[in-house]
Parts: structure tokens; sequence; C-alpha cells
């Protein structure tokens, strides 16, 4: 759950756990978004430096 490995326990009651685990964040969905955005970053930064490039060919 969440990313915790399957044999974590939690040193407080199952329903302290539980509203930790509702309060917790999913690692995993969040690494994979930020790789996405990541790669639509480095697009978007090359395009612009290829946009320049050519601008400034024309002169």
């Amino acid at each position: 759950m969440q990313g915790f490995p399957e044999n974590f326990e939690f040193p407080v009651s199952k329903t302290a756990a539980m509203k930790q685990l509702g309060n917790s964040v999913a690692i995993h969905a969040v690494k994979a978004v930020g790789k996405e955005m990541i790669k639509v970053l480095k697009d978007a930064i090359q395009k612009y430096y290829n946009n320049q490039n050519q601008i400034f060919s024309l002169e």
C-alpha cells in the first residue's frame, strides 16, 4: 500500500495506521508523474533552443 513494503509494520493501532496511509503520498505514482514532467520540460526546452538557433541563423 502506498509504496510501503508488504512486510512493513506500523508501530501504532490499526486505526492510526489507516489514517497514516490515508494521509501518505503514493511515492511510485509521484515518481512516474515526475519522470513524465521531466520528459515534457526537456522537449519544450529543446524546441525553444532549436527555434532560437533558427532565428539567429536567419540574420
